[in-house]
C-alpha cells in the first residue's frame, strides 16, 4: 500500500514536468522530490519544509542515496527567495490551489508551472483559479 499510495503516486507525474529546475514545497517526507529525483536524474529539486528534523532527515536520505541531484531547505515557502527562479513549483497535499498559487508565486520562473498533485480535483478550486492564473491543464492520472 505504502508504494502505491507514496512511491509510484509521486513519480507518475514525472512525464508531464517541463524544465530541469523544481521546487518541491512542503515536501515533508521527501515526497514526490526524492522519488522524482530518482526516476529524474537530469532534473534538479529544491525540497522545501519549514520543520529542521523533516530537513535532517532529507539530507540524511540524500547522502545514503547518493543524490546529487537533490537539495533539502529549511525555510517557509514565503521567506524563501527563489533565484534563480525555478521550471516548475510542486506541491503533495501542501494546500488549495489557490493557497498555493498565492504563497508560491514568487518561485517560478515567467514560463514556469506550478504542479498540484491532488487525490480529486475539486471542482470548485478547478472553476476558480487565482486571479492572474490559468488551468491549462488537468491531467486524470491512474
Amino acid at each position: 500500500e505504502m508504494l502505491v499510495r507514496h512511491i509510484l503516486d509521486s513519480i507518475i507525474v514525472a512525464p508531464y514536468l517541463q524544465g530541469s529546475r523544481f521546487i518541491d514545497v512542503g515536501t515533508g517526507p521527501g515526497l514526490p522530490g526524492i522519488p522524482l529525483a530518482i526516476v529524474c536524474p537530469e532534473s534538479h529539486f529544491t525540497l522545501l519544509d519549514s520543520l529542521g528534523k523533516r530537513v535532517r532527515f532529507l539530507r540524511q536520505v540524500q547522502h545514503e542515496l547518493k543524490l546529487d541531484n537533490v537539495t533539502p531547505v529549511q525555510s517557509r515557502v514565503e521567506a524563501f527567495p527563489a533565484e534563480p527562479p525555478f521550471d516548475g513549483v510542486i506541491s503533495r497535499a501542501f494546500a488549495s490551489l489557490n493557497d498555493m498559487v498565492s504563497v508560491c508565486q514568487h518561485l517560478p520562473a515567467a514560463n514556469g508551472h506550478f504542479y498540484a498533485l491532488k487525490g480529486l480535483a475539486q471542482k470548485e478550486e478547478m472553476e476558480r483559479p487565482p486571479e492572474g492564473y490559468e488551468i491549462v491543464e488537468v491531467i486524470e492520472l491512474h
